[in-house]
């Protein structure tokens, strides 16, 4: 991340941070200013606290200098700030003290989360800019948003396709499939699932019997698989041969594919 001070309006005053690790660290000599509270006392104090984060980072200033500043994290900000007692502060001061204590490092979080930190007032002139600010921050936001909705529908539509093709292919069938019509299918959920796959899954479950391409019992009875003869080029009737259901489909997909089933898969390395 850079490492340029970031100037953060608030309560008339700026507060310097700078973007670190995917957090924020901010400028205590700039807040000991805005308090009117001894910078050097303060640092000290804090250096003896075992709860406080303190890093000394070389920062580019806003005149373009390298200068080494004492930085503090969002959580040594916050203890920070509570220890400030503002009766012992100037009457003028105290209620500058604790606004701190309460939203600075709110505002903070904010800038660096939503890129901007704005707070309305009352009765002031610049406050159509101010809503025209926060409108364009919230509908940043927004279609960041919508860009990572879209990227999602978009994922879950690829993994839908398949099955879309699938439906497809059996409206215009006789409600069935073969299990090589079926294995293209399955490949393009599965680059695995190619024919001699799928026979090899389906024969090591017991759903089709071993020396021949007929479905047993286990897959017709919940009606996975559909027995029908299949015919020699001549047009006469071969042999018997197993055929997916739209509901075997499914379940091929579900159990085999998907892998929801319990144990290890037949046939699956």
């Amino acid at each position: 991340m850079s490492d340029s001070l970031i100037k953060v309006p608030f309560h008339g005053d700026t507060i310097e941070a700078v973007a670190k690790d995917g957090s924020w660290m901010a400028s205590l000599r700039r807040m000991c200013e805005n308090l009117d509270v001894d910078y050097w006392t303060q640092l000290r104090k804090l250096k003896e606290k075992p709860w406080a984060t303190v890093v000394i980072m070389p920062m580019v200033g806003a005149d373009g200098k390298n200068r080494e500043m004492a930085m503090i994290d969002r959580r040594t900000m916050t203890m920070w700030l509570a220890n400030i007692n503002p009766g012992k502060v100037k009457p003028e001061l105290r209620s500058k003290i604790e606004a701190y204590q309460c939203e600075a490092a709110d505002a903070l979080d904010k800038y660096f989360n939503e890129g901007a930190a704005i707070r309305f007032k009352t009765n002031s002139m610049d406050d159509e800019s101010l809503i025209l600010a926060k409108a364009n921050q919230i509908q940043s936001r927004l279609l960041g948003e919508a860009r990572r909705e879209n990227l999602e529908l978009r994922a879950s539509n690829e993994k839908m396709r398949p099955l879309a093709l699938l439906g497809e292919a059996f409206v215009s069938a006789d409600g069935t499939m073969s299990v090589r019509q079926a294995a293209r299918h399955f490949q393009a959920i599965d680059k695995r699932m190619n024919c001699d796959t799928v026979y090899g899954i389906l024969r090591g479950a017991g759903y089709i019997e071993l020396r021949s391409k007929a479905p047993t019992v286990k897959a017709v009875k919940p009606g996975y698989l559909k027995p029908v003869m299949s015919r020699k080029a001549n047009g006469k009737l071969d042999r018997q041969c197993a055929r997916f259901t739209a509901k075997g489909v499914n379940w091929f997909i579900d159990r085999f594919i998907y892998g929801r089933s319990q144990g290890r898969l037949p046939g699956v390395a």
